[in-house]
């Protein structure tokens, strides 16, 4: 299941895409909150991320990220912009 959430580097926005790696139980779908939702000029750093289900929040559920234009950003396999 792949979850979307918008970022602004650069003054540019960015979609930041997260993969769950791992099936949640049936029930209410998924969210990604991204939080800060900005980075600034040559800042590097880690998009802290809450996935929740039905209010919920779930612990330690894989991700893998991606960006949606690499040449604006890059984001590691840790969530590093």
């Amino acid at each position: 299941m792949f979850l979307v959430a918008g970022i602004l580097v650069f003054g540019l926005p960015l979609l930041v895409s997260c993969r769950l790696d791992q099936l949640l139980t049936a029930g209410p779908a998924p969210v990604v909150n991204l939080r800060p939702d900005t980075i600034g000029v040559a800042e590097a750093k880690p998009l802290p991320v809450t996935v929740t289900a039905g209010g919920q929040v779930q612990g330690s559920v894989p991700l893998t990220f991606e960006s949606s234009n690499p040449s604006i950003a890059t984001i590691d396999q840790n969530g590093v912009v």
